[in-house]
């Protein structure tokens, strides 16, 4: 895997690459094999990893595009989060986690339910001839209580399409090995983004 330190300002044009590059659909040429075919955005919450992808897609540059995928919205009750929505790229909303409820695999403070979560993820990401760009906002945490996710990432990494998203950081020392292991692969490039570095 490349790590990189590359400004949010320089995303465009990197994805702008990948996709105009002959490798995007098929296996890398030698013309482009320095230029990888899925990016990741990576930090500790409340980095603004989300807010950075919503941004980029609505860009100029990737309108003509057919993007598919999904990104997680909070959200909040009197002004505190009380959990997480996945919405995907049609609009369609289901919930991902919240605060409260007694049942259900567990991160942190919050219940994943896995069931609305992937009727919105699962599709979002199944691999189709007609989509440009997979946008997947997060493989993290909450998103990998469902093992038909996990699956499903892989699958679509295998596919070669390209792939622009979020991925979960270490915290407190903690890895999560399935992230761990997509970041190092060779077709991929990771992005750490820091509060000093996402307005760039």
């Amino acid at each position: 895997g490349h790590a990189a330190s590359m400004s949010s300002r320089c995303l465009c044009v990197f994805l702008v690459l990948v996709l105009s590059s002959p490798s995007s659909t098929s296996s890398m040429s030698s013309v482009s094999s320095d230029i990888p075919r899925i990016l990741y955005i990576t930090g500790q919450p409340s980095c603004g990893k989300t807010t950075l992808i919503k941004n980029m897609m609505a860009e100029e540059s990737f309108r003509h595009l057919n993007i598919s995928g999904f990104f997680t919205e909070e959200v909040l009750e009197g002004g505190r989060r009380v959990g997480f929505d996945v919405v995907d790229f049609g609009g369609r909303a289901g919930v991902l986690a919240r605060k409260g409820v007694k049942s259900g695999p567990t991160t942190g403070e919050y219940t994943i339910m896995v069931d609305s979560f992937e009727k919105i993820a699962l599709p979002s990401i199944r691999v189709r001839e007609e989509v440009d760009l997979y946008v997947i906002d997060e493989i993290g945490r909450m998103e990998l209580h469902s093992k038909g996710f996990q699956m499903a990432v892989t699958r679509l990494i295998e596919s070669g399409k390209p792939i622009f998203g979020s991925i979960a950081a270490p915290r407190y020392g903690r890895r999560v090995e399935f992230c761990e292991e997509l970041k190092a692969r060779e077709d991929t490039t990771t992005i750490n983004l820091k509060p000093s570095n996402r307005d760039e």
